[in-house]
């Protein structure tokens, strides 16, 4: 069996980090001084962290320098998202450039919240993180740029990577359009392990 695929996921995740809701009302000067509390926690760090990136406060730049020195994967992880969710150019070229010194299952995390912050200039090297996860994997398109799915496309139409909608959520006309201009629609096939009605699952081969 060929294994070199990827299930496309639609969790439709909320761009909005939703731990943050009970900060809404707290100071940024407060948000700031727990972010920065070595004493406490990541855990307890961490929503005043996606908070201040929501509000796209520069703090939160150090904040992420000073985790990412750490090297375990929590911090790894706080930080991408703290990146993804201040969205800024220099957010996504920091993100772009952590690709580099990923192993395969951070990269799929990585380049499901790039997917969300990639433009066309960024296709080349965000073709190159797609193409480096390891596979047969899923990745979360929810809320990515068309940028990011031409880029999967061109995974597609380089390396022959199948790609499956595997998602109760219906496909945006754009990414129909992708099966459409492919010409190669397949029966929708269960996916091992799995015991819910083929129907429910609406896996369209591209």
């Amino acid at each position: 069996m060929n294994a070199n695929y990827l299930f496309l996921v639609d969790s439709g995740s909320a761009l909005v980090p939703a731990e943050t809701d009970d900060l809404a009302g707290t100071t940024t000067e407060e948000l700031v001084k727990k972010s920065r509390n070595t004493e406490l926690s990541l855990f307890m760090r961490e929503p005043a962290i996606q908070e201040l990136a929501y509000r796209r406060n520069p703090a939160v730049i150090d904040i992420c320098n000073s985790l990412i020195r750490r090297r375990d994967f929590d911090s790894w992880f706080v930080v991408v998202r703290a990146l993804a969710h201040l969205s800024t150019p220099s957010a996504k070229d920091a993100l772009l450039a952590m690709g580099s010194t990923c192993g395969p299952s951070r990269l799929r995390i990585l380049v499901n919240f790039l997917g969300r912050l990639v433009g066309e200039s960024d296709s080349e090297l965000f073709c190159k993180l797609i193409q480096g996860i390891a596979k047969p994997n899923s990745i979360d398109v929810s809320g990515w740029t068309k940028a990011a799915f031409h880029s999967l496309l061109e995974v597609h139409r380089t390396h022959g990577t199948r790609l499956v909608w595997n998602s109760s959520r219906k496909m945006s006309p754009f990414v129909s359009s992708f099966v459409t201009k492919t010409g190669k629609k397949r029966p929708a096939v269960s996916e091992p392990g799995t015991h819910k009605p083929l129907e429910e699952r609406k896996k369209v081969f591209i």
